[in-house]
């Protein structure tokens, strides 16, 4: 049969007390039995939900239906932005957009502007600028 299994064990950190014991995973430590039907249950892939409407899968209902609103719904979008009129199917949408609206990253070595963080991230990057001359502003009105 399967076994529930622990990994751990103790290593000395460089740094000395009082981080001198570290939990580090290991060999493997037997905790406890488990049943064979358990384990083929465990192994069995769970079954995808494909949406009707595109070539999606999902693993529960709860995203597929989530899916659909985001995604197929045709009824107005009745989630809007206050500060530019955005509107998203979704509460969850509107508040991930809401951080992104409120704030505007400026690269400190060109005129290249992003709402998230990942972009001018990417762009410093790809361009070899300096990220700590990212400055954050609240985006101005003509934009």
């Amino acid at each position: 049969g399967g076994h529930v299994w622990s990994h751990t064990t103790t290593a000395v950190c460089a740094a000395g007390p009082p981080h001198a014991a570290v939990n580090l995973p290991a060999r493997p430590v037997l905790l406890a039995p488990i049943s064979p039907a358990f384990a083929l249950y465990a192994e069995r892939p769970a079954p995808m939900i494909p949406c009707a409407s595109c070539d999606r899968t999902f693993k529960n209902n709860y995203l597929l239906s989530k899916h659909r609103r985001r995604m197929h719904n045709a009824t107005e979008r009745k989630h809007k932005c206050e500060a530019c009129g955005r509107a998203y199917h979704l509460h969850e949408d509107l508040l991930a957009h809401a951080k992104a609206c409120q704030r505007e990253y400026h690269c400190g070595e060109c005129d290249f502007r992003a709402r998230q963080k990942v972009t001018i991230r990417r762009h410093c990057k790809r361009a070899q600028h300096d990220e700590s001359e990212v400055k954050v502003v609240k985006p101005s009105a003509e934009s």
